[in-house]
C-alpha cells in the first residue's frame, strides 16, 4: 500500500465518520420531534379534555326528587338573573329566552328577574338580556336536569340450616 493509498484510506474513514455522525444526529432529532409531535398532540388532547370538563362543571345541576313513585320525572327550577347597574336612575329591562332543550313555559313570564320552569331530564339552555338606553348585556347558563335517583332493593335467600 503506499502512501497515497494510506492517505486516500484515512480521508474516506474520516468523511465515513462525519457522514455516520450526521446520520445519528439525523436519526436523534427526528426521534426528538416525533417525541415532541406525540407530546403536543396529548397536550391537545388534555387541553379539550379540560375544556369540556369545564363546561360540564359550569352546568347548573338538578336532580329529579326521589318520590317513590317511577312515574314521575320532573324537577322544578328557579333561576335568578342579579342584575348590578352602577347608574340607579336607568331603567332596566330583562329578557329570558331558551335557546336549547325541550322548550318549558317560564313562570311567571319571561321579563321577570326571577323565573321558574318545570322539566323533565336533558338539557336546557337559557339566555338572558338586561337591557338599558345604552345598550344591553347577556349571560347564558345550561341547566341539566337529571334523573330520579333510585336505590334498588336487595334481595338475598336464606336457607335454614
Amino acid at each position: 500500500m503506499t502512501k497515497f493509498n494510506g492517505y486516500l484510506t484515512l480521508v474516506i474513514g474520516f468523511f465515513m465518520l462525519i457522514f455516520l455522525k450526521e446520520l445519528e444526529r439525523s436519526a436523534t432529532q427526528k426521534i426528538m420531534d416525533e417525541r415532541r409531535e406525540q407530546k403536543r398532540k396529548q397536550l391537545e388532547a388534555d387541553n379539550e379534555q379540560a375544556r369540556k370538563d369545564a363546561k360540564e362543571l359550569a352546568k347548573c345541576r338538578i336532580r329529579v326528587p326521589h318520590d317513590g313513585n317511577p312515574k314521575t320525572n320532573t324537577a322544578n327550577v328557579e333561576l335568578t338573573a342579579d342584575i348590578f347597574d352602577g347608574d340607579a336612575k336607568d331603567k332596566i329591562r330583562i329578557t329570558w329566552s331558551q335557546t336549547a332543550g325541550k322548550t318549558v313555559k317560564l313562570n311567571p313570564d319571561n321579563k321577570s328577574s326571577k323565573v321558574n320552569f318545570t322539566a323533565i331530564p336533558g338539557e336546557y339552555v337559557f339566555q338572558v338580556k338586561a337591557s338599558d338606553r345604552y345598550g344591553d348585556q347577556t349571560d347564558t347558563i345550561t341547566v341539566k336536569i337529571l334523573p330520579e335517583k333510585n336505590q334498588l332493593p336487595d334481595v338475598e335467600i336464606q336457607c335454614p340450616i
